[in-house]
């Protein structure tokens, strides 16, 4: 995570603000498992019965209880018995592996067409080390609801089967990978801003492209009351963070690195579930012990040191932190805190680059990157 994209360095040096709430409109489960019962196999470990293929069904196949798709692209939806008409309200467990460079997603309230990215249905990101094809990079990771709520940092290693837990009641979504939160998302009362309707449909699995191999153990699913009603809207912080969203959807890293270095990994991972602005606990050099505590692998970290600091610390100390903020007073101490390397971002006196010399600050950054 040390090396950042350009198209990332502009949205930092905008995103240095601080963001607390004091209310909060989401209950978040504090296991990821519930009582084990009425749960369902959706897969039989032999064959795809059950399952039908879009375009470039030969994509799929079935190997040694393994579910694998590796080839051009196509989804695979769930048309079996447990189905019914649809499912609405569930959880669901997927057991998964993914290759080096796959990309594949877990779609839900979907249905089936034959052809093209699902029209109707809503994703669960299943991405470890994909960057995408041609000129589009794809920054969202494992673990995101796509589009809704970005996760932006790698922590499930290629090669290596882990637990996507996906649970919806009504307009309130939830996903945990291996047991650790990624997503606790309420949609608007109204629908502004969703792409699709939360309602219901089928399961479906994405093989997404001839370089991405993802392989499926089992997807498990049961069903919860279609009663459930999610009272609380989601939760708003303004205009900022509703622009902030926009960007996020094309393609424009936001992250909030809390300049002033008040906030915990609880009050940034709750923000970081509201807002959809992934957030970062930072802390000054003297405290950059306490950076190793954060447990949760969607929280960065961050480090903010002096152009004094640079003179006598060793680079290799702040090898473990995702981002190292360059605080200054002055265009002077910009300038050397930014030609020393080791700078991703910079804050004068804490504040935003919306001060003066933001222009000079930025032309000089953009010449370093």
């Amino acid at each position: 995570m040390k090396a950042i994209y350009a198209t990332m360095l502009i949205c930092l040096f905008a995103l240095m603000i601080q963001c607390k709430s004091n209310q909060s409109n989401t209950t978040t489960s504090k296991t990821y498992m519930t009582q084990d019962t009425g749960w369902v196999e959706l897969f039989n470990g032999k064959d795809l019965s059950g399952w039908t293929a879009s375009e470039n069904a030969s994509t799929w196949t079935v190997t040694d209880g393994v579910m694998q798709a590796y080839g051009k692209r196509s989804h695979l939806y769930y048309s079996g018995e447990y189905l019914r008409d649809s499912f609405k309200n569930f959880d669901l467990i997927a057991t998964i592996r993914t290759h080096h460079l796959a990309n594949s997603g877990v779609y839900y309230h979907t249905t089936y067409q034959q052809e093209g990215w699902p029209n109707k249905g809503i994703e669960a990101q299943v991405n470890n080390s994909h960057v995408g094809e041609g000129n589009y990079v794809e920054f969202k990771k494992g673990g995101s609801l796509y589009s809704y709520r970005n996760i932006y940092r790698r922590f499930i290693p290629d090669s290596t089967w882990y637990e996507m837990h996906i649970k919806v009641e009504d307009r309130h979504v939830q996903i945990w990978i291996n047991g650790q939160q990624t997503v606790d998302f309420i949609a608007p009362k109204d629908g502004k801003g969703m792409e699709h309707d939360m309602v219901r449909g089928t399961i479906a699995l994405q093989g997404h492209d001839t370089l991405s191999k993802t392989q499926f153990k089992s997807v498990k699913i049961r069903r919860l009351s279609e009663d459930l009603v999610t009272n609380q809207d989601s939760h708003s912080y303004g205009p900022w963070y509703d622009s902030l969203k926009v960007y996020n959807g094309k393609q424009y890293i936001s992250l909030d690195l809390d300049p002033s270095g008040d906030l915990n990994e609880s009050e940034v991972l709750k923000s970081t579930f509201e807002s959809g602005v992934n957030g970062a606990v930072v802390k000054d050099l003297s405290h950059i012990n306490e950076l190793s505590t954060i447990k949760s692998p969607i929280v960065f970290r961050g480090v903010r040191i002096s152009a004094q600091q640079i003179k006598s610390i060793k680079k290799e100390s702040l090898a473990f932190a995702d981002y190292v903020i360059g605080k200054c007073k002055s265009l002077a101490e910009a300038i050397e805190l930014i030609q020393s390397g080791w700078i991703n971002v910079l804050s004068i006196n804490g504040e935003s680059i919306n001060v003066k010399n933001a222009n000079a600050l930025l032309d000089l950054a953009k010449k370093t990157m």
